[in-house]
């Protein structure tokens, strides 16, 4: 991943940027980092691999969600 421009700031102004951008990013202690495009390929591995996580975790307490949700992960390991 590369460092964009300007890449310290808050990550209010990290959000604003990422919904206006045609491009996805990456936001970690105060920088932003471009992620690679993705390929059908990745894809597939992602379907695929959700779908058996789905399957594990059935019944019991977690869950998966696609590549395109935004979370905040604290330092303890929980997100939000």
């Amino acid at each position: 991943m590369i460092a964009l421009p300007n890449s310290s700031f808050p990550a209010a102004e990290y959000l604003a940027a990422e919904r206006a951008a045609e491009t996805k990013s990456e936001f970690f202690d105060g920088e932003m980092f471009a992620m690679a495009e993705i390929t059908k390929n990745h894809e597939r591995i992602v379907m695929n691999f959700g779908g058996e996580l789905r399957e594990k975790l059935k019944g019991r307490k977690g869950e998966p969600f696609a590549t395109d949700l935004r979370v905040k992960v604290e330092a303890n390991g929980l997100y939000i």
